[in-house]
């Protein structure tokens, strides 16, 4: 396994608002993954309410992603506790008290993985200071075939940018403007599996369908400094527009 430098990755990170750490897992490890994956893939998600778990539309039954496996298996638990993990979220922050807020299953599946519209995952979260990331183990390699991460480069110094509702159900809200590409340029974060990306709360970010016979699965893990609290008035604005929609589509977000 490659003998990260977690410095540097903090360098890269708070300068692009994203990097990428090669071979953190081994494929013993990701075997292990699999098998737990696996079992909830199978057991828990088809019994799970609407809102911890979204099936493709083009493709009923297939899994598209599910939120919190951590409480369904304590494998997931020690996973988001990884030392490895940890030390480079701390890196990043200058705080040895991060902490992770749950396990969460993306999945873009062959020939029918749909698109994941622009946004910054803090318009969902709302965090001040915006001193959190999302921790992706790739568990598939992401191409830019099979719908891959993409991410701004530069975008999350702009801060929190303005939001509107996409309909799209787990991901309800996109970016009301894009930004112009030639100030924050656009960068595919392929990765093989064991690698792992960190993008910071603030990074727009999206990912295209996936139209490959490959499939595209991470396990992501939302992460914030010590610091970091969420602004509870406008998270309580957010949650009353979000209960409008879901009165209009029957479905809750994470």
């Amino acid at each position: 396994m490659n003998q990260f430098n977690s410095a540097d990755a903090a360098v890269d990170f708070n300068r692009d608002g994203f990097v990428i750490v090669r071979e953190v897992f081994s494929g013993e490890e990701l075997a292990e993954i699999d098998k737990h994956l696996a079992g909830f893939v199978a057991d828990i998600a088809p019994n799970l309410q609407l809102g911890e778990a979204y099936f493709e539309d083009l493709a009923p039954g297939v899994l598209k992603s599910a939120f919190r496996l951590n409480k369904h298996d304590a494998f997931f638990d020690e996973l988001q506790a990884d030392d490895r993990i940890i030390r480079i979220v701390s890196a990043i922050f200058s705080d040895p008290d991060v902490a992770s807020h749950g396990v969460t299953f993306f999945a873009k599946a062959a020939h029918s993985g749909s698109v994941t519209v622009s946004h910054q995952d803090n318009g969902f979260q709302l965090m001040a200071p915006p001193e959190g990331l999302t921790a992706t183990i790739a568990l598939d390699a992401s191409t830019r075939e099979n719908g891959v991460l993409c991410c701004l480069r530069g975008s999350h110094k702009r801060g929190l940018l303005p939001h509107s509702q996409s309909g799209v159900p787990g991901f309800s809200r996109q970016l009301a403007e894009p930004l112009d590409p030639d100030v924050y340029p656009e960068v595919a974060l392929c990765m093989q599996p064991g690698d792992m990306a960190f993008h910071h709360i603030d990074t727009v970010h999206y990912s295209g369908a996936n139209e490959s016979p490959h499939s595209r699965r991470q396990l992501g893990m939302l992460m914030f400094s010590s610091r970091a609290k969420r602004k509870e008035t406008a998270y309580a604005a957010y949650k009353n527009d979000l209960g409008d929609l879901h009165e209009k589509i029957g479905e809750t977000d994470p």
